[in-house]
């Protein structure tokens, strides 16, 4: 009897270098659904904040925004400050992104 391989697995090699016998199951590429382009960025007076407006594939939007930060180990690099959920259109992430996101408020009054 054959034992089941899990699907994530794309190769027969073990750890023992010994081959496994039987089918292996390869995943097929999710890529696809990952595909997305910018549609819009804002960055703070200082640079050091950015926030980008994506629309995916599915033509749903989200958002996410990045800092610049520090670290005594690492130096300076970019993390993740916020990503949001997916918004029907451009319209509504917007909205969103000036409602959440402290230094983008004034911009959403016009000032």
């Amino acid at each position: 009897m054959m034992s089941a391989i899990h699907p994530i697995f794309a190769t027969n090699a073990r750890s023992d270098r010994t081959a496994v016998s039987g089918p292996i199951a390869v995943m097929p590429s999710a890529w696809h659904l990952c595909r997305m382009q910018k549609v819009q960025e804002w960055v703070s007076k200082s640079g050091k904040r950015i926030v980008r407006l994506h629309e995916r594939e599915d033509h749903l939007f989200w958002f996410d925004e990045t800092f610049e930060d520090f670290d005594s180990y690492a130096g300076v690099y970019w993390a993740t400050g916020y990503q949001s959920g997916v918004f029907a259109n451009a319209e509504l992430a917007e909205a969103e992104i000036h409602s959440v996101i402290p230094w983008l408020r004034p911009l959403a009054d016009g000032s």
